[in-house]
């Protein structure tokens, strides 16, 4: 099949998303070294880790998927055939991963928004890596029987181009069955979660003394950050549904359509997240700006997003956006 013109662009976005994605890391990085002790850094490794999974994603998709659909190396993967057996689990898996990433953070702003008392002593660093721990491993496992069956490299006569696929049309089956299942269920927690999240963004934003003007750009850009997210998982369950329907019904062309829209649906699932970050704090903004400035590198300290919250007696607690 070769480049299109849409390839180019989606590499060209990804790159861009890339490049933002590892620059807020490193920044990020640098706040958890710099931290006060009182200072919640758990968001700030959550991120760091999924964003690092977002990558690998996008790149996973772009040596499993991508090369062969632009009939790149396609000697090499016929060669070695233990690279295509292992490319489902891979792939399925590192989707999940990235799914999971999202459902995380969006748990982790739901306890630290409805909670602020309790949220310091139950998201601990044991939290995290509990959270992280489960995000990777628990998707492979889900995948792992996939190393009893064989993966072929198949050329679409209609396409014009090279694929991976199952062998096995039982195997096909469980994979779209079981990424229909963590999508769907990740995607209902999520919705649940990110709605009852701008509720109470809303409630935090208009119990404070400012401008109406400014509140209303707040709850928008956070509104908009949780569309985003919940639009992606959405499409994630959407997608999987239908190549699972395109397998029962052996119907060829949309089981490759269904694998091929899960290129545009893992770059709206993972590229938007270094700008969202970074549009829903002006402070972070800022300090992420100084900590890239040649004249001022050593001015960062740990910046959490925040802003008051008056909770029971006046008590003013902290809470990152």
């Amino acid at each position: 099949m070769g480049y299109t013109a849409l390839d180019f662009v989606i590499c060209l976005i990804q790159l861009t998303a890339f490049i933002a994605y590892i620059m807020v890391i490193m920044f990020l990085i640098s706040l958890i070294f710099r931290s006060n002790c009182g200072t919640s850094t758990e968001f700030y490794i959550h991120f760091i880790v999924n964003g690092f999974i977002d990558i690998l994603t996008n790149i996973f998709d772009i040596l499993i998927r991508r090369f062969p659909k632009w009939n790149l190396f396609i000697s090499f993967f016929k060669s070695y055939l233990w690279i295509g057996n292992l490319s489902p689990i891979i792939y399925y898996s590192t989707v999940a991963n990235c799914a999971l990433g999202i459902l995380i953070i969006t748990f982790n702003r739901y306890v630290q928004m409805h909670f602020p008392l309790d949220y310091k002593h139950f998201w601990t660093k044991k939290t995290t890596v509990i959270m992280i721990l489960f995000q990777i491993i628990v998707p492979y496992l889900s995948y792992i029987y996939l190393v009893n069956y064989e993966v072929v490299l198949i050329y679409s006569n209609d396409n014009n181009y090279y694929y991976h696929s199952m062998k096995d049309k039982t195997a096909s089956t469980y994979n779209s069955l079981i990424m229909c299942i963590w999508s769907g269920l990740i995607f209902i927690f999520g919705l649940k979660m990110n709605i009852s999240n701008i509720r109470k963004y809303v409630q935090i934003i208009f119990n404070k003394k400012k401008e109406s003007k400014v509140s209303t750009s707040k709850i928008f850009l956070y509104s908009m950050y949780c569309f985003v997210i919940s639009i992606s998982l959405l499409l994630v369950f959407l997608n999987s549904c239908y190549k699972l329907y395109a397998v029962i019904i052996n119907d060829k062309l949309s089981k490759e359509e269904a694998s091929n829209n899960y290129e545009w649906i893992i770059l709206l699932m993972t590229c938007c997240h270094p700008f969202l970050i970074l549009s829903l704090s002006k402070e972070l903004r800022t300090k992420f700006l100084t900590f890239y400035s040649i004249s001022q590198p050593s001015r960062v300290s740990s910046v959490p997003f925040t802003i008051n919250v008056r909770w029971r007696k006046s008590i003013n607690r902290t809470v990152i956006q």
